[in-house]
């Protein structure tokens, strides 16, 4: 990566090489940050919209237990990355 780029810029290039960054303009994020609360935070938003009929996904980090349960898409384990393990849970598709 050139280091003469600021970070975004180089960022935006890595993913134009992936041919994901139009996918990714489709998306509606939340980003959360900050010191203290944002574990909670994120776990309130994602049963928040869960119950609204949104489909979720979340990642945090760390983990309490188990490395399986930073990603969890519509509530459920991701488990070992292969995609979601509980009924009803369907691949994210643009």
């Amino acid at each position: 990566m050139r280091r003469d780029l600021p970070t975004s810029r180089a960022a935006h290039l890595v993913l134009q090489r992936l041919g994901i960054d139009k996918q990714l303009e489709q998306l509606s994020v939340i980003h959360v940050a900050g010191t203290k609360g944002k574990g909670s935070t994120c776990a309130m938003v994602d049963s928040m919209l869960r119950s609204c009929g949104y489909r979720t996904g979340l990642y945090t980090s760390p983990h309490l237990c188990d490395v399986r349960e930073r990603v969890r898409i519509n509530g459920c384990a991701a488990a070992g990355g292969a995609g979601p393990r509980c009924a009803g849970a369907t691949p994210w598709q643009p």
